[in-house]
């Protein structure tokens, strides 16, 4: 019946409301603040200060496939500054000795190994910090060895743009090629984004990318890792949650600095996943954004269900003008969370449409979920490197 009786008005009007609520207790609500010039890869102001030298860090385990793909892209750097490559070796992979001799008459490489007979804590950690060490200059820029600059003059980028005054550490962008699975390239850089867009607050609780600028002497007063050399992985989030504050660190996002990651396998995801569920209860500052989001994703689902449900029960009822509020409101809460997508996440995620962008959101908590039973029935000690 087209009757606007009191019932109607009020429940249409929860109904938009809702809609309207839902996106904007959003995940994304905190802006990750870039300027025009840094989207759109125009030149900043160059910093009057010279170049510093930087020494770029990065561990290899068995990877000689990734080491043979993206060595190279590192020593071929277009930088005005000095710089060095450090390679620290922690496997037996006649590959990797392959590669590394390969490159030995490079003036920019240095190659150091950690001892095999090393237990009782993270071999990579150990790996990062014997590179920290040895590194020649005062800045050191921490990568991985499935990473590759996207373009030469990466280093150039974020040194005049980034390193000046108090600045001690830079958190630099990440993410796969535009090739990745949809799921994995949306739920990696959705992460990243609220975790950079944090640290510009001061309130850095994790860091899933993998370009890490930071200052040798700041590393080893504050004695590196310890405190949590027991976990295998979560090397970058330990480097930025210890390290970071507000007046230190300074957030680059930008289009010609970032690091494009080797897409993982599934396995690969989901280990990296599986380490982050390990690790995040220690980590400072971690309360707050975890409420945020689930904050977040209770309101999305609730929205949906309920008025889903407020369809179904007006269509029944034929009460077709509640039932067209109804309709209104669930495709409005749909935009408005689309265009919140598009405006954070889209000039990140190689122009993904909108459907799409709008599917992988709204399936986002189910692939959390499966995230979190896997963690729940996997052994625990498959996180760490030995029992403390």
């Amino acid at each position: 019946m087209l009757v606007v009786d009191d019932k109607t008005m009020v429940l249409g009007g929860v109904a938009i409301l809702l809609a309207l609520l839902s996106p904007i207790v959003n995940a994304l609500i905190l802006k990750l603040k870039v300027g025009k010039s840094d989207i759109d890869g125009s030149s900043l102001p160059v910093n009057d200060v010279s170049l510093p030298g930087i020494s770029v860090v990065m561990t290899v385990d068995d990877e000689g496939e990734d080491l043979k793909k993206n060595l190279p892209q590192w020593l071929d750097q277009s930088y005005g500054g000095r710089y060095q490559v450090i390679v620290v070796v922690s496997g037996n992979d006649p590959q990797v000795e392959s590669i590394l001799k390969r490159y030995s008459d490079s003036p920019s490489l240095y190659t150091t190994f950690i001892p095999s007979s090393s237990r009782y804590m993270s071999r990579k950690k150990l790996a990062v910090t014997i590179g920290v060490k040895a590194a020649r200059y005062d800045w050191v820029l921490l990568t991985d060895v499935d990473c590759y600059p996207e373009k030469a003059t990466f280093l150039d980028s974020i040194s005049r743009r980034s390193i000046s005054g108090d600045c001690q550490m830079v958190l630099g962008y990440s993410n796969f090629s535009s090739d990745a699975p949809s799921a994995r390239l949306f739920d990696n850089t959705y992460s990243l984004y609220r975790q950079l867009a944090l640290s510009q607050r001061g309130r850095t609780a994790g860091y899933s990318g993998k370009v890490v600028l930071f200052r040798k002497s700041m590393f080893i007063e504050g004695k590196g890792y310890d405190g949590n050399l027991k976990y295998t992985r979560g090397e970058f989030e330990f480097l930025a949650n210890k390290f970071s504050t507000e007046s230190n660190t300074l957030v680059f996002a930008s289009p010609d600095a970032m690091v494009i990651e080797d897409t993982p396998s599934h396995k690969g995801w989901t280990n990296k996943c599986l380490n982050y569920l390990a690790i995040r209860k220690t980590l400072r500052n971690s309360r707050l954004p975890r409420f945020t989001f689930n904050l977040g994703i209770v309101s999305m689902l609730s929205a949906n269900i309920l008025l889903t449900a407020l369809i179904a029960c007006s269509a029944i009822a034929r009460m077709w003008i509640l039932c067209g509020c109804a309709v209104f409101a669930l495709l409005l809460s749909f935009v408005l969370r689309t265009v919140i997508l598009s405006v954070r996440l889209r000039p990140y995620l190689h122009g993904m449409s909108f459907v799409k962008l709008w599917w992988l959101e709204q399936t986002l908590p189910f692939r959390n979920c499966m995230r979190l039973l896997k963690y729940r029935f996997a052994d625990k000690y498959d996180f760490i490197s030995h029992k403390l």
